[in-house]
This record gives C-alpha cells, sequence and structure tokens, in this order.
C-alpha cells in the first residue's frame, strides 16, 4: 500500500514543509521593519481616519511592500500565505464587503469597478466572456448582475446575453450605476472589424430584462495610419458610488515612419465625451481656452474636472464644473515641489482634495494634507515618517504610491 502511495506522501510532506518554512522565514524578518506613522501637524483629524498609504520601503538590500495608517504599518510579508495569494493589498472597501456580505460576496471577484454601493443596495456585474468553440468568437457571451438590499438581505441575480458579442474581441466593464430602479452597465468593447465602441448596457431590475444598448462612442473610419484611444476618466475607488457623470478621453493618433525608419506619432485631437447617468445625454465638452491651454485633465470625482498645474508658489488647481460648463474656482495648494523633486500624489475623494509627497527618509519626513476640493481651504495637514522608537533607522527609503480608503 506504502508502495502505491509513495509519490503522494512524498508530495504531501514537501507541501507541508514549504508552508512551514515560509512561516517560519516570513516570522523572522518580519522584526526587521521599523514601523512608520502619520503625526498630527494641525486641522481635522477625522479626514485621514480612513487613509492607508501604499508605499514600498527600501534599506541596503530589502525592498518591501508596505500598507500605512495613522498607528500602523503592515508590511506584506506579514500576511498570510492565503492573504497574498487572495492578494494582500486588495481595496479595503472590498474586504469590508466579504466580511459584512460574506453569502452575497462568495464567488464575486473583480475590482471596485465591478461594483455599486449605496445606502440601500450593493450590486455586482461582470461581462461573462465565451468563446465559441467553432468559430472562437464571443457570441456567446452574457451581462451578469446581482443586487443585495442591505437592509431586507434579498438578493437577486440574473444574466442576459450580451448584445452583438459576435462583433467583438473584448469587452470589459468600466463602471456600474443604479438610476431609477434601473442599472446601468458601461462597457468598452474591441471591434473585430477594427476600433473601440463604448457601450452603455441598461438592465431592468424587475423584469430580469436588457432594455438598452446605447453606444456612447462608436469607432470612426479613420486611414491605416491613424487610431483612436479611449479612456474613461477616475479614481478605480470612486467608479462603485453614485456619480453625475461618466467622462471619457478620445484622442485621435496619426502613426507613421520618416524615410529613415524613424516613428513618429501625432495627436489630431483630443476631446473630453460626458455621459449624464440620470438623463442618457452624451455631449462633448467645449472647455474655456484656458483649460485647452493646461493640457490634460488631472483629476475627476464623478462631477467636477480638476487642472493642476506646478509652479514656484505650489500648485495651481482649476475646479470645473461639468453640470455648468464653466471654470467654479481657480486656487492654490501651498506646496513646495523641489526642482529635481517628483510631484505629489493627488487624488480626490468626498469633496476632499488629498496632496501627499512621496519620499521619506533618515532626514525628511513627506507631508500629507487635505483640502476642501472646491475652495482648496486647508483642512488637515500631517506628516508621514518614522515613529519615535524607531528615530535609530538610517540609510532606507519609503517611496509613497498611492492612498486607498478604508471605508
Amino acid at each position: 500500500m506504502v508502495e502505491k502511495y509513495w509519490k503522494l506522501i512524498v508530495l504531501i510532506v514537501m507541501i507541508t514543509l514549504g508552508i512551514g518554512t515560509f512561516y517560519v522565514t516570513s516570522a523572522k524578518t518580519v522584526t526587521t521593519y521599523p514601523e512608520f506613522g502619520i503625526t498630527h501637524v494641525n486641522g481635522d483629524k477625522a479626514k485621514i481616519e480612513e487613509v492607508i498609504i501604499q508605499a514600498d520601503y527600501f534599506r541596503q538590500n530589502i525592498n518591501q511592500a508596505a500598507l500605512i495608517t495613522t498607528n500602523n504599518t503592515l508590511y506584506r510579508s506579514e500576511f498570510s500565505y492565503v492573504e497574498r495569494l487572495e492578494g494582500a493589498f486588495r481595496e479595503p472597501t472590498i474586504k469590508r464587503w466579504e466580511k459584512d456580505y460574506k453569502s452575497f460576496m462568495r464567488g464575486k471577484r473583480g475590482w471596485l469597478d465591478s461594483f455599486y454601493e449605496d445606502e440601500n443596495y450593493l450590486v455586482f456585474g461582470d461581462i461573462k466572456i465565451n468563446y465559441n468553440n467553432v468559430d472562437a468568437s464571443m457570441k456567446d457571451s452574457k451581462l451578469y448582475v446581482a443586487r443585495l438590499d442591505k437592509k431586507t438581505g434579498e438578493a437577486t441575480s440574473f444574466e442576459v446575453k450580451l448584445p452583438n458579442s459576435g462583433e467583438y474581441y473584448f469587452a470589459n466593464l468600466q463602471d456600474i450605476q443604479f438610476v431609477d430602479g434601473k442599472l446601468k452597465l458601461i462597457a468598452m468593447n474591441g471591434m473585430e472589424n477594427g476600433g473601440t465602441a463604448v457601450h452603455m448596457y441598461t438592465l431592468d431590475m424587475k423584469s430580469k430584462k436588457l432594455i438598452g444598448d446605447e453606444r456612447i462612442i462608436g469607432p470612426e473610419a479613420l486611414p491605416d495610419n491613424q487610431n483612436t484611444e479611449i479612456m474613461m476618466l477616475g479614481q478605480e475607488f470612486m467608479t462603485h458610488k453614485p456619480n453625475e457623470y461618466a467622462v471619457f478621453r478620445k484622442v485621435v493618433i496619426d502613426e507613421t515612419y520618416s524615410k529613415e525608419g524613424d516613428y513618429q506619432r501625432q495627436e489630431l485631437a483630443n476631446e473630453l465625451i460626458a455621459y449624464h447617468y440620470a438623463s442618457g445625454k452624451t455631449e462633448q465638452l467645449k472647455l474655456p481656452k484656458k483649460l485647452e491651454e493646461q493640457g490634460q485633465v488631472s483629476l475627476f470625482d464623478g462631477a467636477h474636472l480638476y487642472y493642476t498645474t506646478p509652479n514656484e508658489k505650489g500648485i495651481d488647481v482649476i475646479v470645473y464644473s461639468i453640470t455648468n460648463q464653466k471654470i467654479k474656482n481657480n486656487y492654490l495648494v501651498a506646496i513646495q515641489v523641489g526642482a529635481n523633486e517628483e510631484l505629489p500624489y493627488m487624488t480626490v475623494k468626498d469633496d476632499v482634495l488629498y496632496v501627499m509627497k512621496r519620499m521619506v527618509d533618515e532626514e525628511n519626513g513627506a507631508t500629507i494634507q487635505a483640502f476642501d476640493a472646491m475652495t482648496g481651504t486647508s483642512v488637515y495637514e500631517g506628516k508621514i515618517g518614522l515613529k519615535e522608537e524607531n528615530k535609530a533607522v538610517d540609510e532606507f527609503q519609503l517611496y509613497l504610491s498611492q492612498l486607498q480608503f478604508d471605508e
């Protein structure tokens, strides 16, 4: 009997030893990493209670990813083997849903743009890509949606055929919104015959049927050396919340080669196209000349565009209202940026503009500031650096990449 199963026994022993070695090694290395935190300087501490900083710690031959909150530092090596397999740095919001709505979330994977949440509902959407065995097309693909009533605990789910799916070679879900009892799903679809189309699919939860398929942006006939690039604006953590607008940047690119064989790329057109969820109206934004000269928009919060430009006094911020189609405010964020220094990380959440410098070392901490996004009024300032008990750590760098929010 033993001879029959010896290979299986050896495999189990190797796996057990491997996992054991993993935990022993992790336990030994965890203690070598210092603790960082956020020291309050002034303002409302509540503005950063939900903030989680994604960072990378460098010292000698060490490179370790980390998450930093106001009071704690958690390094990647401290996560369990299972947590690493699932994605140690997954969005905190998804982790909260998995804890609070365990049954509904079972089997539902994806990024925040696969979800929608308000005070009444949690919604999940997916495009199930199924390639036909005969012609390898996507014609058997489906739209899947599931909705949880958070007050009653009742869950509803269904799937419908993805319209004209045989015409696409890919389809990516971009956003889900729940408007007047209808689910609206935005997808970016690659056309088999060339180009990209942006579609708005509308589904009725009562009848469990697809009631609308609107092409917001369609592929256009262009010369062979030209193509269109389309990108949806916004940060990932805003897509799961109720938004007034979806905004897309549409760029037409001309690609040629010189006689010497050098590749040349020229931008022929750059447009911003806004879709209003409630009315279903699509329009090209006609920006003031002042904003056209600014270049590309930096941030979008669902209703406003933010254009940011560094100067010798700080960062100039222009807020543009999509609803009114005019500049709402222009203010200065007083944060000094060195000539050779990387620009601060900036994002907008819940009408607060967060500005965070990128680098911490043994001599300098990094500031994190919060401003009223509409007026530019400072509402919080803090400093990211080593905790007092770790001040002796030297010759290190901590790179601050972005913010998450533990809602």
